[in-house]
Parts: structure tokens; sequence; C-alpha cells
């Protein structure tokens, strides 16, 4: 779950695009990063859907900032 910009908090999944925004990255980044292993695969939902479950992608970015030494609030 994360806190979007008025404060909401939020569960569930996002799609690649909503990732990248999440991540501060491209979109053919995530994709790039999805297939080098940096992200794990995603839940396909449909051939033309797949979603990451929020959790996972805050695990992701606190993991990637904890090596950087950088403190941030997700």
């Amino acid at each position: 779950m994360y806190c979007d910009a008025s404060g909401t908090v939020i569960r569930g999944a996002m799609r690649a695009k909503e990732c990248a925004r999440f991540l501060g990255i491209g979109v053919s980044t995530f994709w790039r990063w999805e297939a080098k292993g940096i992200v794990p695969k995603g839940i396909r939902l449909t051939p033309r859907c797949t979603v990451w479950p929020v959790e996972v992608l805050q695990a992701l970015l606190s993991r990637q900032n904890t090596v950087r030494g950088k403190k941030i609030n997700v």
C-alpha cells in the first residue's frame, strides 16, 4: 500500500505505466528492469494486461534506496 498525492492510502496492483511512475523511471526502463530481474515478473491477468502488487514495488523501492544510502518517505 502507498499514499497518493492527496494522502489516500492505495492497496492492490499497478500496471507497468503506473509502476514506472511510482518508481520514478520510464516505462521502457521498467520493462528492461523486469527482463533483467531487477523487478520481479508481474502477474498476467490477460495476454495484454500484467500487474505488480504495490507491496512488491514498495519493497523494491525501499531496498534500492537503502542500497544507495537514501532515506525516503513511502
